[in-house]
């Protein structure tokens, strides 16, 4: 929970730029030690990695758990900014990942279920954007219930943190695009999402506890808690901060599953975490 750099992380070998990789058949090799092959494309894939002195390394099975989804802008200005005649795509997907991860020695057997995305097309412009703090929030428990909606935190229900901060029409819903998979292949509008966060990261001021209710186009309503049990900052480009966790959710069922959450924060984030840290600062001084 104390990464707050991406150098804080325990192993991080990203490349920006990167040689294209070696492809033979299925299989894609980059020059950094990742593999990816693809032995059921849009189903089953298998991803290898080892690092150069091989003290990290993993070998991992992906099944998706649904359909390969198309998929909305998930940057807050991407539709606005498109160029005539562009015609922005993404998919994603909810899979099963089990397998092996050595990370510093240390070996740790994998089971969860992450969240796939691909996109094209998408603007980029990595311009100054002002606009509250996004989330990105899929679930999975299994072929039954696959779930993702990305979106700010809802201010209809709730006072979000970044009241005050960011400007925000409150006539249009807190979510940009969601949806909802049931049995494997039943696909599902949600109509409606409301996501309160509990609690934030005191240094990242990413959620680390929340809740989400959610309604879908056959009126069946779900209740959704979670809480982060890893929490780092990833690297981004700089008029970006990208925060990714590890989650433990649960539903109304009583069923319990590991998935990610990302938070993606924007201009005017800096000021939130000065004003995030003098509250904190506030409430602790309010003790004494």
């Amino acid at each position: 929970m104390n990464n707050l750099r991406p150098l804080d992380c325990e192993h991080s070998n990203i490349v920006n730029t990167i040689p294209w990789p070696k492809v033979t058949g299925t299989l894609l090799e980059t020059d950094n030690g990742l593999s990816f092959d693809f032995i059921e494309p849009g189903h089953k894939m298998r991803i290898i990695y080892k690092s150069k002195d091989e003290s990290t390394h993993f070998d991992i099975m992906q099944t998706g758990m649904c359909p390969a989804l198309p998929r909305g802008h998930v940057m807050a200005g991407e539709y606005r900014d498109r160029q005539e005649g562009q015609k922005p795509g993404g998919l994603e997907q909810l899979m099963h990942c089990v397998g092996d991860l050595v990370l510093n020695w240390k070996h740790y057997k994998i089971d969860c279920y992450p969240a796939r995305d691909r996109s094209w097309g998408q603007v980029r412009t990595e311009d100054e954007v002002t606009f509250p703090p996004i989330g990105w929030s899929p679930v999975c428990f299994g072929k039954d219930f696959c779930f993702n909606q990305v979106g700010i935190e809802d201010y209809q229900k709730n006072k979000p943190d970044w009241e005050g901060v960011f400007q925000y029409v409150k006539s249009k819903p807190s979510h940009h695009f969601s949806w909802l998979v049931r049995g494997g292949t039943e696909v599902r509008n949600v109509v409606r999402v409301h996501r309160k966060v509990l609690e934030y990261h005191p240094e990242l001021h990413s959620a680390i506890k929340q809740e989400i209710e959610l309604e879908d186009n056959k009126g069946e309503r779900y209740f959704l808690k979670g809480e982060a049990i890893a929490v780092a900052q990833l690297p981004s480009w700089p008029n970006n901060m990208f925060v990714d966790s590890v989650y433990r959710w649960e539903d109304d069922k009583g069923r319990m599953t590991y998935c990610t959450y990302r938070r993606l924060g924007m201009l005017g984030t800096r000021n939130l975490l000065e004003e995030n840290s003098i509250s904190s600062l506030n409430r602790l001084l309010e003790r004494f």
